[in-house]
């Protein structure tokens, strides 16, 4: 062991002890009581593996990597359930019954040789587009549900942002206009 080693040790504890109440509340607030356990434990693994670089004041920053643990928790969610949706849906694609298909189009292709050759085009062209919509819909993948208490982002101030441009363009005076400001 070296030197450093106990001492790291102490501050790493005293980081803890200090602060595992906030940010246990934080990340239930956030996530809810079953991932709580979860965040907290990944933000101080990722504190003791970042010792040297955690600040004096660590609650911010220790706030911050729970922020980072939850939204990559959501991310592996929504990349999970995107993997979960493209397996059923081969599986949905698999299981269909290909004998159904083939009578389908015996039963077309005589129908076919009855229009133009223009209208042949467009009808094989949109019934080709509708099937392949429905199976890239079928393998769009679920919006996970989120636990209570996990908010969606936002941009940042738009909505502000835009209230106070279009407050700032309507005082302007144009070019050319009498002093009514229009």
């Amino acid at each position: 062991m070296t030197a450093t080693e106990p001492d790291a040790r102490r501050r790493f504890t005293a980081i803890y002890d200090a602060h595992h109440a906030q940010v246990y509340a934080y990340a239930v607030s956030r996530a809810g009581r079953q991932l709580a356990d979860d965040i907290v434990a990944d933000t101080f693994l990722v504190a003791w593996r970042k010792l040297p670089a955690v600040p004096a004041e660590p609650l911010p920053w220790l706030l911050g990597v729970a922020r980072n643990a939850l939204r990559e928790r959501y991310r592996a969610e929504v990349r999970q359930a995107g993997l979960a949706a493209g397996l059923r849906a081969w599986v949905e694609e698999a299981e269909a019954d290909v004998a159904e298909g083939v009578a389908e189009r015996a039963a077309v292709l005589p129908a076919l040789t009855w229009l133009s050759e223009d209208d042949r085009e467009l009808l094989t062209l949109v019934t080709g587009a509708s099937r392949s919509s429905r199976i890239s819909a079928r393998s769009r993948p679920e919006t996970p549900t989120r636990p209570p208490g996990v908010r969606t982002a936002r941009p940042a101030g738009g909505r502000n942002r835009r209230r106070r441009d279009s407050r700032r363009s309507s005082t302007i005076p144009r070019p050319g206009c009498a002093a009514s400001g229009r």
